[in-house]
């Protein structure tokens, strides 16, 4: 609609039944008391084979949801916006700038999966937002960060020492308590190796739990140690009631 916010993207389960809507004009009234001065936005969005882990919504497509209001966001302040997808072959950059055009570029190349790329290169991407970002600006890094801390934490690290980072932790309830549901074949998402174990064994599950606890304070720790701001999206709240709450916390702190 010419002169109008009216403009968005249906979110589907995948039997194709609607899970939630995005749209200018219900981001910008929500976001209207947070806004902040004009700054550079860029959105590194991790596209490995672990993030498209979930059900009926994967961590993959929650992070794209929120990359694509954070990148709407942006456009309605006039707002520089770019973005960096990290996968195994390679990284795909779209340089911030202004525009609403260039901003639908953007939301197409953090909405767009290929199912045949599997691992991720989130290092290679942080190095690019060290570079490419020339003027300090908002960083948001939205990532399982399942990876060994070593592999991405140093790099954060020289983000977060010249821009204002965030790091957006997806994650499954699978990844944190597993169900007694019997035997099953698990596979790992980006090696393709395949595991059968017994989940109705208590000890196991308990065990898992307990292996899964003490990652995630080690990769929280992690991130914090590096600099980084940390949101995590609660599997009980939607990708753009995360992004508004972090907005207003951000302006209660002004």
């Amino acid at each position: 609609v010419a002169s109008s916010w009216g403009i968005g993207r249906a979110f589907r389960y995948p039997d194709g039944r609607v899970a939630g809507a995005l749209s200018i004009a219900a981001i910008d009234s929500r976001m209207a008391p947070a806004r902040q001065a004009e700054l550079s936005v860029l959105l590194v969005v991790d596209d490995s084979g672990s993030m498209r882990m979930g059900a009926p919504v994967t961590k993959r497509d929650r992070a794209a949801e929120f990359a694509a209001a954070a990148a709407l966001v942006a456009m309605r302040g006039g707002d520089r916006v770019g973005a960096l997808v990290a996968h195994d072959a390679g990284v795909g950059l779209v340089p911030a700038r202004r525009g609403r055009n260039h901003v639908l570029r953007v939301i197409r190349s953090v909405l767009t999966q290929d199912e045949d790329l599997r691992g991720t290169d989130l290092q290679g991407a942080l190095q690019m937002a060290v570079q490419g970002l020339k003027q300090r600006g908002i960083v948001f890094v939205l990532s399982d960060f399942l990876g060994a801390p070593e592999a991405y934490a140093r790099t954060l690290a020289l983000v977060a020492r010249r821009h204002d980072t965030v790091a957006v932790l997806c994650s499954d309830p699978l990844e944190v308590r597993w169900p007694d549901a019997g035997l099953m074949a698990m596979r790992d998402a980006e090696t393709g190796t395949t595991q059968t174990v017994d989940t109705s064994d208590r000890r196991w599950r308990s065990a898992f739990a307990d292996r899964a606890a003490a990652f995630d304070g080690v990769r929280r720790q992690a991130i914090l140690r590096a600099g980084a701001e940390l949101l995590a999206l609660p599997h009980d709240e939607t990708p753009l009631a995360a992004l508004a709450r972090f907005m207003r916390a951000r302006a209660g702190r002004r």
